[in-house]
């Protein structure tokens, strides 16, 4: 049985030959050291009580949650010279809403809640300096009972997305918001 003994265990003198618990002479690795104990980073926000300068807002406020159809409906809007805010999300427009009075209110279709209607009437409902603002919502199509919901909810225009520069003009024009007078003064005496 000697010779079975010597067979179940191989030689250690072996070179290129490792039992399973041998990991190659590793030695043990010193520990990390200990963490000192820091202090959490100053804020850089600051401390003192100085009221913040107020972020000009405005004139209109466009509500889309799609990055494509909101950035489409913002060139439309900036060629009349009107500065917006942009909100891509309803609670937020919500809250914008009640904190600065805007002259228009650009809604584009949304899901989930608060939903296009109910933004509506919260714009409706809130009171600038000049009156309530005026509240176009936008559709992919324009069918009659979405047009009666958003008239419900008090929206002055309900467009279809694909209008046509001339409609859309003209909605501006009827609410006075684009100038009427196409023409620059002109200094031509006879």
């Amino acid at each position: 049985p000697p010779a079975a003994a010597r067979s179940a265990a191989p030689p250690a003198g072996r070179a290129g030959v490792m039992r399973m618990t041998d990991f190659g002479g590793l030695e043990d690795l010193p520990s990390p050291p200990a963490p000192r104990a820091t202090r959490a980073p100053k804020s850089r926000i600051g401390t003192d009580k100085t009221a913040v300068p107020e972020v000009p807002r405005g004139d209109m406020l466009l509500v889309a949650e799609s990055l494509v159809e909101g950035r489409i409906l913002l060139k439309r809007f900036k060629k009349y010279g009107l500065s917006v805010d942009w909100s891509r999300e309803a609670a937020q427009a919500l809250v914008m809403l009640k904190a600065h009075p805007y002259r228009v209110v650009v809604i584009d279709r949304l899901k989930g809640e608060p939903d296009a209607n109910q933004i509506c009437r919260v714009a409706k409902q809130t009171k600038g300096p000049k009156g309530a603002p005026v509240v176009i919502m936008f559709a992919p199509t324009a069918g009659s009972m979405d047009r009666m919901k958003a008239g419900l909810a008090g929206s002055d225009a309900y467009l279809s997305r694909s209008v046509g520069e001339g409609d859309l003009y003209k909605v501006l024009a009827q609410h006075r918001l684009v100038s009427l007078d196409g023409f620059a003064p002109t200094n031509v005496g006879f």
